[in-house]
């Protein structure tokens, strides 16, 4: 069984070199090119639900235009394409955050 290549995207352009990169080899060693898009974690422990989603959709559509990019390029490679979960942060209560405070 042969593996995938496998390329991380974050928009820059270092990643989209490294996307290309990752298709060349990928059509050489005739397997499927992985795209792969995580989010940063978050700083503090409670962002709000819309950011965490907001970020998750630009996630989303940075892996679209490169699966689209490198389709078109190389129309015989099998891309794939993958976001993980990132676990939402937990939002504490007022409660829950003075000191003594017990649940």
């Amino acid at each position: 069984m042969s593996h995938p290549v496998l390329a991380g995207i974050d928009g820059s352009a270092h990643s989209s070199v490294a996307a290309d990169w990752a298709a060349r080899e990928a059509a050489l060693r005739g397997v499927q090119v992985h795209l792969i898009q995580a989010s940063p974690p978050l700083p503090g422990t409670t962002v709000p639900l819309p950011a965490v989603d907001r970020l998750r959709h630009v996630g989303e559509q940075m892996l679209q235009r490169a699966v689209a990019d490198l389709s078109g390029r190389y129309p015989d490679l099998e891309v794939r394409d993958e976001q993980p979960m990132t676990p939402r942060p937990r939002h504490s209560s007022p409660r829950h955050a003075l000191p003594g405070s017990s649940s």
